[in-house]
């Protein structure tokens, strides 16, 4: 097999969800760029593997690299790298690669050339789930989209939850996601609440809006949005009360300056996904080159922080007992 004079590397993929496909993985496509990738499940010197199982324990010679979407704490008795929503390095070992940048990596290249000029006229907001009960932000957004329909104006709700508009079906003839995205651009605003609230969490809910020129409405990560700005989104985390919030989306709505600064604002415009790409194409070319694996215990750091880094538990449990040290970091920071 013609390789091109790349270093051939032997990696495994596992413990990711049914459907997932290692070859259409932003992780495989950037270590292609730059090596010769055998997959290899028999005898890995690189094992890449999500929350989704325990396979990854068998392989105990190879380089472990933890990576999931989900809001799930990378263990570092257990991997030696992780590509997490986590913001520390942990001393190098761990990059801060939050899912909202997983879309935006293949963003076209003319997407966000301009604001819409008609942006004012479009539909008012938009609101697409599935799920009511399963995370706080699902349980709130459901509570949330409801009083601003009883209170100021109608939402589609294009998924399952307050279902009431069939237009995203009609899309789904090709790409899921970008008939979604295409469904998100005939609005002014969009519905984007987290399932849940974790510093760094943040999902394609904040990034599918801004890919459609639309103002997300978003709730999650503790209200910390950084790298992405907040000048171009309605952080429903500053606000003291939902009321609050819908008079702020109310003066948005009827304020056209105001509304097409928010547009103009688009971090997506920037080259902050150019630069996530090279940190992450760094990250995983320096751990092939390295190679190094580290024991297990051997994280020095503060254990208010390792506490937090806790993985392979279901998901129901792992709610609970990141609510426990989310307690636990509470009380002692309060008693410092």
């Amino acid at each position: 097999m013609i390789n091109d004079g790349k270093k051939s590397i032997k990696v495994a993929f596992v413990d990711f969800y049914t459907q997932f496909n290692c070859k259409e993985s932003f992780l495989y496509q950037i270590l292609s760029e730059h090596y010769d990738v055998v997959i290899d499940e028999d005898a890995p010197e690189f094992v890449i593997y999500s929350c989704f199982g325990t396979e990854f324990l068998k392989y105990e010679n190879a380089v472990r690299i933890f990576y999931t979407g989900e809001n799930v704490f990378p263990n570092f008795n257990f991997c030696d790298y992780a590509v997490s929503f986590v913001r520390s390095s942990v001393g190098g070992r761990n990059l801060f690669f939050p899912l909202a940048y997983n879309h935006a990596l293949n963003m076209k290249e003319d997407t966000l050339c301009a604001a819409p000029s008609d942006a004012c006229s479009r539909k008012f907001c938009s609101f697409v789930y599935s799920n009511d009960s399963n995370g706080e932000g699902a349980v709130l957004r459901k509570k949330f989209c409801q009083q601003l329909m009883d209170t100021y104006k109608h939402v589609d709700c294009a998924g399952r939850v307050l279902h009431n508009y069939d237009g995203l079906q009609q899309r789904y003839e090709g790409d899921e996601h970008e008939a979604k995205v295409e469904m998100l651009s005939q609005y002014k605003f969009n519905i984007a609440f987290e399932n849940s609230n974790s510093d760094g969490y943040m999902t394609e809910k904040l990034t599918d809006p801004l890919l459609a020129n639309t103002v997300p409405i978003y709730w999650g990560s503790e209200g910390n949005l950084s790298p992405f700005t907040k000048n171009a989104v309605i952080c429903a985390n500053d606000f003291a009360s939902l009321e609050d919030l819908i008079e702020y989306i109310k003066h948005v709505d009827n304020n056209d300056e105001a509304y097409h600064e928010l547009l103009l604002n688009n971090p997506l415009r920037s080259n902050l996904v150019v630069s996530a790409r090279k940190q992450l194409t760094d990250f995983l070319v320096g751990i092939v080159e390295s190679g190094k694996k580290f024991e297990k215990d051997s994280l020095k750091f503060d254990p208010l922080l390792k506490f937090r880094f806790l993985s392979q538990l279901p998901a129901k449990a792992f709610r609970i007992v990141n609510k426990l040290a989310k307690l636990y970091i509470k009380y002692f920071s309060e008693k410092k």
